[in-house]
């Protein structure tokens, strides 16, 4: 790289030197001339005091110069073709080389923390992320500086429309490590992550009387880092439809606050005895965080209830209540509960988001038959049965819904009785149709796509070893 750069250097240099050759040109007389607006003197007795063009005085020194120039074009394009040629080569490898040029340590934190919010390609580090971490590691922030990154990140944290990243937790995690942290600040993000972790499902239209699944959860939480720095107890409270209490408890649960836990998901059936009309649903939950550390991993699972309350009690070092609520709709018995969306034109952006993965069917004392699907960035939610077809002949085979989150696999079995299924088949056609009875069996499931998709004649993995 240095060596182009001085061939390049050496290119411009020479070529600035053959434009100026050729801007300057070829003298063609011994006439004089004033310096100033390049009159020619000749044919006058004496050089006079004054030029009488522009009046210039003559008597000065350099004020004439001596013949008259033409430029020597081919020179002078020749000159500026190199230099121009140079100058952009040697711009080229200049920014080439500047590219891999470590700008991060040199950055401000408020830039740094600007450009740590961009989404970078998977498997791309995110730098201004580095560089803050080890600014922060090594002590480089002032007080104010840190006390600013906390609120840049409290802020990201409490708005809901911006793209939470684990890198802000973390932040805000290795401040409270560092005693940086103030403790409304920590309250502040400890609540509001717990706020997002915590979930309860209901569809949003349910008939009067009837028995619906009602899911309460927590995590994977969202809005929180990835450190495992905090331990949080869950004491649910009462389950309300409006002043109504329908559960006084839905027992206890504990886990540690971060991005990386799995989904906890508790599900009960209730019937609903609620007055037709709108209604809110509420859970009540109390909470206790304390220092993960106060907890050992291994002996936790092996704990009673009462002995992990007894050790998050002596650490806690919060506890609050929060509660939960979910809007939903009572209708008459008869009254429709999921909206079905007649779209013609969404019939092929769903087909091409669902790839078959596998089909099998396997005999044992009787038939088992599996479908795994995936879904990718569905444009609105799909609850289907799903058949089998061969020839003129079609078989109910299982039942599948899902969301329009992307990249979810779903893998279902069902037993059925097959009866004139050929089992030499090694071909059938797939049958989506879209099913109101299944998406009212899922939980929080309010509207489906209506119609029918067909994958014809996929081929059929057959498993005849008996069991």
């Amino acid at each position: 790289m240095a060596m182009l750069l001085t061939l390049v250097g050496v290119a411009f240099v020479v070529g600035f030197t053959l434009a100026l050759i050729g801007w300057r040109g070829k003298r063609t007389d011994d006439h004089p001339l004033c310096r100033r607006c390049k009159y020619d003197l000749v044919g006058t007795e004496a050089i006079p005091k004054q030029c009488p063009e522009c009046g210039s005085l003559l008597a000065t020194p350099r004020a004439t110069r001596i013949g008259n120039r033409r430029r020597r074009r081919a020179t002078l394009t020749v000159g500026l073709v190199v230099s121009l040629l140079s100058l952009s080569s040697g711009g080229f490898l200049g920014w080439s080389q500047a590219k891999q040029f470590d700008w991060y340590p040199y950055k401000p934190l408020w830039m740094l923390s600007n450009e740590a919010m961009s989404t970078f390609p998977r498997g791309q580090v995110n730098l201004p992320q580095r560089e803050i971490r080890r600014r922060l590691e090594d002590d480089k922030l002032s007080d104010r500086q840190i006390n600013g990154l906390i609120e840049k990140a409290l802020s990201i944290q409490a708005d809901e429309t911006k793209t939470w990243d684990y890198f802000w937790g973390d932040v805000i995690e290795k401040t409270w490590d560092k005693d940086k942290i103030s403790e409304d600040q920590l309250i502040r993000y400890i609540k509001t992550a717990v706020r997002n972790a915590l979930h309860l499902s209901v569809r949003a239209r349910v008939r009067q009387g009837e028995c619906v699944m009602i899911r309460r959860g927590f995590g994977p939480n969202v809005r929180a880092g990835n450190s495992h720095r905090i331990f949080v107890t869950r004491d649910y409270g009462p389950l309300r439809i409006d002043d109504i209490e329908v559960r006084a408890s839905f027992g206890h649960r504990a886990s540690s606050l971060d991005g990386r836990g799995g989904s906890s998901r508790h599900g009960s059936m209730f019937t609903i005895n609620a007055s037709l009309g709108k209604h809110e649903m509420s859970l009540q939950c109390r909470f206790r965080a304390a220092p993960s550390d106060s907890i050992e991993a291994e002996a936790f699972f092996e704990m009673s209830w009462e002995d992990v309350e007894k050790i998050v009690e002596a650490h806690k070092f919060l506890d609050w209540i929060d509660t939960v609520r979910v809007p939903v709709e009572v209708v008459a018995p008869g009254d429709p509960v999921i909206d079905l969306v007649d779209d013609p034109a969404l019939k092929e952006i769903i087909r091409k988001a669902i790839t078959i993965q596998q089909i099998r069917l396997t005999q044992g004392r009787r038939l088992e038959a599996r479908c795994w699907f995936e879904f990718d960035a569905l444009p609105m939610p799909v609850g289907f049965e799903v058949f089998w077809r061969v020839g003129e002949r079609e078989w109910l085979v299982q039942s599948i819904t899902a969301l329009e989150s992307a990249g979810s696999v779903y893998s279902h079995r069902h037993w059925f009785g097959a009866k004139g299924f050929p089992i030499d088949a090694t071909h059938v056609d797939i049958i989506l149709r879209s099913s109101v009875r299944i998406a009212e069996g899922r939980v929080a499931l309010n509207r489906i796509w209506q119609g029918e998709i067909v994958f014809p004649n996929q081929p059929l993995t057959r498993d005849i070893e008996k069991k």
